[in-house]
């Protein structure tokens, strides 16, 4: 147990830096292994400039509009005739529902993208079927 002959008492260097030299830099300004500065242009490069081509006339010629469901006026006269029904104002309502006064807002004019889970509340606080069949 006491010999020593198995144990190796070389030191170890963590942080020294390799003997290797820097490679060269890419960019527009780089050494190549001789030592010699070799300069490249490279355009549009760390400039705010437009694309332009072919991918810029594919956009343009793109003709497709995306619209998002809005709550069809029908179910925002329902919603504010039960609202109303209840002797609630869209405040009441929307503190009932923990959403905000303009989401009811959004609702009754027909102009929120419908979502199941605020459907799924009012439903709830105004004790009426707003989704799917009746």
């Amino acid at each position: 147990m006491g010999d020593s002959n198995f144990q190796d008492w070389t030191p170890v260097i963590v942080n020294k830096r390799s003997s290797n030299r820097k490679k060269p830099k890419e960019g527009p300004v780089s050494a190549n292994s001789d030592g010699q500065v070799i300069v490249e242009k490279k355009f549009g490069v760390g400039t705010n400039k437009k694309t332009t081509g072919r991918n810029l006339a594919k956009l343009e010629e793109e003709t497709e509009e995306f619209h998002l469901p809005k709550v069809p006026l029908s179910l925002a006269k329902q919603i504010q005739q039960a609202r109303n029904a209840k002797k609630m104002t869209q405040a009441d309502l929307a503190k009932a529902i923990n959403e905000k006064a303009s989401v009811i807002n959004q609702y009754e004019r027909g102009e929120a993208i419908p979502e199941t889970a605020v459907l799924a509340k009012l439903e709830k606080a105004l004790g009426v079927k707003l989704r799917g069949k009746k």
